[in-house]
């Protein structure tokens, strides 16, 4: 054993009150936004299946993005779908028709109540208008 006494944890840092407000309506409405992105979206070379799993995932990192105070933690899920496309040969032009229409989805459903993902989402989107990689 290298340290006797395991050091001491971080200080524990508290979210910020709009994510609280965030998460809680997110979590309501989180099924509408999947619902209409399937209804709604060219999917193009997405499976519906895809769509469903990349939603439903996407969904759930917002919820922790949320639940942990920050949501720049959802690059690395962006990522996680490039390489969902990647592995069954599917255009990057996929991702991008799913994040424009998740956004939009967004936009329609959750309102000023959930900033902290609108924000994002809406980075995502002009980050990706400009050919610019997401991932960081």
């Amino acid at each position: 054993n290298l340290l006797p006494v395991a050091p001491p944890l971080p200080p524990m840092r508290p979210n910020p009150p709009d994510y609280a407000q965030s998460l809680a309506h997110f979590k309501r409405k989180g099924t509408a936004i999947q619902a209409r992105i399937m209804a709604t979206m060219d999917r193009g070379d997405l499976q519906p299946s895809q769509l469903e799993v990349a939603g439903l995932n996407l969904t759930r990192s917002f919820h922790a993005a949320l639940q942990l105070g920050d949501v720049n933690l959802m690059h690395n899920e962006i990522g996680w779908i490039q390489g969902l496309l990647h592995n069954h040969d599917i255009p990057q032009e996929g991702l991008r028709r799913f994040i424009f229409a998740y956004r939009d989805a967004a936009v329609d459903l959750l309102g000023d109540e959930c900033q902290p993902v609108l924000d994002w989402l809406n980075e995502a989107c002009t980050r990706m208008a400009e050919n610019e990689v997401v991932v960081e």
